[in-house]
């Protein structure tokens, strides 16, 4: 998860200079298209027809409709980005879980498995003593025969 939230960050602070730089851009084209403007209305003096003037305010708002909708196709990017950017963080974060559940299987299965060894274990290291105590009890009995054969002869 430290690793997602990493990228995460990552992926964050570099689209987030991108969305800034693209709105940075857009303002600095609607503070030309404000001075171009007022240029223009300078340029039509106080004599301008009133035609002149409204087809130049019109032509500015237009001007600014462009630049909204510049605006607008940023977010739109942006928020399809992150749309997308949701869906891949979703199938890891579901894919981590499967792995963590599969390891918890397997965890579970090798924790029985080492019971069930450590079960014969014990029950090998039981045999193993009676066994021990057989030789013990056989090679003593071997002693007194030798010794009662010794003793015959």
């Amino acid at each position: 998860m430290a690793e997602l939230k990493r990228a995460g960050i990552k992926l964050t602070a570099e689209g987030s200079a991108q969305y800034k730089a693209d709105l940075k851009s857009a303002t600095a084209a609607l503070q030309q298209m404000a001075a171009e403007s007022k240029r223009n209305i300078a340029a039509l003096g106080q004599n301008a027809s009133a035609s002149k003037r409204y087809g130049l305010a019109i032509k500015d708002l237009g001007n600014t409709a462009k630049l909204a909708q510049a605006k607008l196709d940023v977010l739109n990017t942006k928020q399809k980005q992150l749309a997308n950017s949701s869906r891949v963080y979703a199938s890891e974060i579901n894919k981590l879980e499967n792995q963590l559940k599969g390891a918890k299987g397997n965890t579970s299965q090798l924790s029985s498995a080492l019971a069930e060894l450590r079960s014969k274990e014990s029950l090998n290291n039981a045999e193993l003593s009676r066994l021990n105590a057989t030789i013990a009890k056989t090679e003593t009995q071997m002693l007194k025969a030798k010794s009662a054969a010794y003793q015959m002869a």
